[in-house]
């Protein structure tokens, strides 16, 4: 994509630091027209048709912009010419007064830039937006994989140790109180473990929760540059005409009604640790 880049010549080597922090992997072609000719005629119409020939217009302000006749001019042929622009404070700007009531203007972060550039690239490039969104798709579907495999991670280290816990219980065994005293603690031992782990497992289920939400807006923001909106409207319909419940929410409620059981388990265990303390005791 190529840029012009409008900025006062006393400007120029921050300008060109400020652009040497943008990679060149992005194929960004910045380009400008910061001499002055002797005649304002050569000058103007030379940067006319650097400016038709963009697909963008950077305005780097710094603190002498204010009052320039040049950048005044090249925002002038900008809007003639009916092209995008963008504006970009250095340090210590002096906005002119035409930028004054101008929206998005980024606060001297090649960063920013770059992501607005990016952005700017795929709406101005279907076919390329097309694969990013069948991208964006098919990561959803991974992590709605994953998330599966890590509820049955959880689900069988918690219910192993729970049937450990029951087995070891088995073999010491509860023949006198003090075989009981010790099997009840390895039973609680392995039942705090499985309490504990199951915290772990309801974080895991909305971190991924939050993963998915960020990419469905994302794909729903891709789906309006291709004027479609079809996980919007199932997303519309699931809600408001089939009452669905995410799976974050069900999987949620899962793992805390399987806490509440270990809870009721343990609390079994302490009740009769306790009243085997009272006996030898």
């Amino acid at each position: 994509m190529k840029i012009f880049i409008s900025h006062r010549n006393i400007d120029k080597e921050e300008v060109k630091r400020f652009l040497g922090e943008i990679s060149n992997e992005y194929g960004f072609e910045f380009i400008n027209h910061s001499t002055i000719e002797d005649s304002d005629i050569i000058w103007q119409r030379k940067v006319t048709e650097k400016i038709r020939d963009s697909k963008l217009v950077l305005f780097f302000i710094g603190s002498k912009s204010k009052n320039s006749v040049p950048v005044n001019w090249e925002f002038n042929e900008t809007i003639r010419q009916k092209k995008k622009y963008k504006i970009i404070k250095l340090s210590n700007p002096e906005l002119p007064k035409y930028f004054k009531k101008e929206k998005g203007i980024i606060e001297n972060s090649s960063t920013e830039l770059t992501q607005t550039l990016l952005k700017m690239e795929l709406k101005s490039n279907p076919e390329l937006l097309k694969e990013q969104y069948k991208i964006m798709v098919l990561s959803t579907e991974k992590v709605t994989e994953q998330r599966l495999k890590v509820n049955n991670l959880f689900f069988t280290v918690t219910t192993s140790l729970l049937s450990i816990s029951a087995l070891v219980g088995k073999l010491i065994g509860f023949k006198n109180d003090n075989t009981a005293l010790l099997s009840v603690s390895i039973m609680l031992f392995f039942c705090l473990i499985a309490f504990v782990i199951s915290f772990f497992w309801e974080k895991l289920i909305k971190s991924y929760g939050t993963l998915n939400n960020g990419k469905f807006r994302l794909i729903t923001e891709i789906e309006n540059q291709l004027e479609t909106n079809l996980f919007q409207r199932e997303w519309e319909i699931l809600q408001n005409d089939v009452g669905y419940k995410s799976n974050s929410e069900t999987e949620t409620n899962v793992v805390k009604g399987f806490r509440i059981f270990i809870i009721i388990i343990g609390v079994i265990e302490i009740v009769y640790a306790i009243n085997l303390l009272c006996k030898i005791y």
